[in-house]
């Protein structure tokens, strides 16, 4: 069950706030909130069959955050927030002093930030950005079943030394380096608020990333990684898969680190579901975050600039066989929650349905502003504030053909355009996008050139894809019928979280490609000693 003396000094520290007196009725509180995370953590590398970084964390302090906010629901206000640290015995006379400590301090940068923007106001004579909006929303008591403390140093036992041998048994003559982080993490999350919620839900899930390096020919070290996510640890790959996991991605490594590097240009473009997922993520998922919607007067604000989504409610965004959501209430998926960060319940969202926009991912403040309920999608890592963000987000499509169809309509593509080939990208390392430019970049695992009248592919090297999302949207010409879930990790304005996306691989009648900059690469100097041939294979 919840730990009831946590709850029960978190709610006598918000009565001791509800029952304060204020001196000027205005500055006066209209929300304050107080969350905390008991967290459970093992962070471990492993480098060519040794550890060489370990973290535990079984019995640190209690983080949280409190957060105040001053003005008013509908009309806006000020915002402030303070972490607080409170003491693993929950000791009454530390906790609350550090809870009376948290307020305090979390009121006055409120009382401070509301009367900024109450100046600012004046300036920008009333533009809806100045002041920061609360969506009212009906509070909840949700207590969910706990589960048994992670024990933590078990599980680095265990995982240590089986990690340690698939990195070992890895290292043959042509590789360079074989890594692996490993992060298995339990937290458990208190939220208690102003409004009367309650509410205490336990998390708990793992990572895996198994990178493979080697030299190529011009001395420059190419990595090659996949990713291994999910709930439950005790579910991992056996050390038999992971090697042959590893083995494949040597073999792959063999066959990139030298291949041609593709040059820079404007090709049609075909990718399976797990680059799909990262172009969906990335392209659409990030700008239909209601937290970009509002273009803070306190952060960066000179001249205001329109979404490309902005105001397009109920208008064509993308082709009419496209469809998008975000569900977060995928039972057993890695990025579940029923209730969010700030106590909403959390809802599958339709946000393009047949090419039409039809709503935004919101947290409360991002609802406020466009002057709606929350869906239920303020997000966030550690104690950082909630935002919208993703969870489980789906793409759908209802023009659907076979990857081989789609070569061939490539191809045409080529041929009509007297393109010299197409370009084929499978998986993905990284994206990332430029919110202000609604500029995407997508950097694949594998890239292919598939030539007009050629059954084989070629394959090449340092190649990635970047454009506007609008523009890349409207060149779709198809999707795969193959759909792919690929669980990762996002990094945005609230840090890090689970993310997932379920999506098909996609056509694109042209997408610019771009390729990387080579000092990006490392280069070390060439070897003096040679690495004696017992330190190959098979050795610890």
């Amino acid at each position: 069950m919840a730990d009831e003396k946590l709850f029960g000094v978190m709610e006598k520290g918000l009565k001791k706030v509800l029952d304060a007196k204020y001196n000027n009725k205005i500055l006066s509180p209209f929300f304050t909130s107080i969350s905390t995370k008991n967290k459970r953590e093992l962070l471990f590398k492993i480098k060519n069959g040794g550890v060489i970084n370990e973290e535990f964390s079984e019995d640190d302090p209690i983080q949280g955050r409190i957060e105040v906010r001053i003005g008013d629901y509908k009309k806006g206000g000020g915002f402030g927030t303070e972490e607080i640290i409170l003491p693993t015995n929950i000791n009454e006379t530390g906790s609350m002093r550090e809870l009376i400590r948290g307020f305090n301090k979390a009121y006055w940068d409120a009382s401070e930030d509301y009367n900024i923007r109450k100046q600012k106001n004046i300036e920008y004579k009333g533009l809806r950005d100045v002041f920061l909006y609360f969506s009212e929303e009906e509070p909840i008591k949700y207590i969910a079943r706990d589960k048994k403390n992670l024990d933590v140093t078990g599980i680095y036992q265990d995982l240590e030394e089986r990690l340690s041998e698939v990195s070992a048994k890895l290292l043959k003559k042509e590789v360079l380096n074989t890594n692996i982080s490993c992060r298995v993490t339990q937290i458990k999350r208190y939220l208690i608020n102003s409004e009367g919620t309650k509410v205490f839900t336990p998390f708990l899930n793992y990572a895996i990333n198994l990178t493979i390096e080697m030299l190529n020919k011009e001395n420059l070290v190419i990595p090659l990684s996949r990713l291994l996510s999910g709930r439950d640890y005790t579910k991992l790959p056996n050390n038999e898969t992971l090697i042959e996991l590893g083995e494949k991605l040597i073999e792959d490594l063999n066959e990139i680190k030298d291949a041609p590097v593709e040059v820079h240009g404007v090709y049609p473009l075909l990718s399976e579901g797990h680059f799909g997922g990262f172009v969906a993520h990335e392209g659409a998922g990030h700008i239909l975050e209601g937290v970009i919607m509002q273009q803070d007067i306190r952060e960066r604000f000179q001249e205001r600039k329109v979404n490309i989504f902005e105001n397009k409610i109920g208008k064509k965004v993308a082709p009419d066989f496209i469809s998008l959501y975000d569900d977060p209430l995928i039972p057993n998926s890695y990025t579940y929650h029923f209730i969010d960060e700030e106590g909403v319940k959390a809802e599958k969202v339709e946000l393009i349905k047949n090419g039409i926009l039809k709503n935004y991912l919101t947290s409360r403040q991002s609802a406020g502003y466009l002057g709606i309920k929350s869906n239920g999608h303020g997000l966030a890592q550690d104690t950082l504030s909630p935002v919208s963000r993703m969870s489980n987000l789906i793409l759908e499509s209802e023009k659907v053909y076979s990857f081989d169809k789609l070569k061939e309509k490539m191809i045409k593509i080529c041929i009509n355009k007297k393109i010299p080939y197409g370009l084929i990208m499978r998986r993905a390392s990284h994206g990332c996008i430029d919110y202000e430019n609604s500029l995407l970049t997508v950097y694949p695992a594998y890239t292919f050139r598939i030539y007009p009248g050629r059954k084989k592919l070629e394959r090449v090297r340092d190649a990635y894809m970047i454009g506007t999302v609008y523009t890349l949207l409207n060149k779709i010409v198809a999707t795969t019928d193959q759909y792919v879930f690929d669980d990762g990790t996002c990094g945005s304005l609230s840090g890090e979280i689970p993310s997932t996306t379920y999506a098909p691989g996609i056509l694109f009648e042209s997408a610019e490609i771009g390729s990387l900059q080579r000092d990006i690469l490392d280069r070390p100097g060439r070897p003096i000693v040679r690495i004696p041939r017992k330190y190959f294979r098979n050795k610890k």
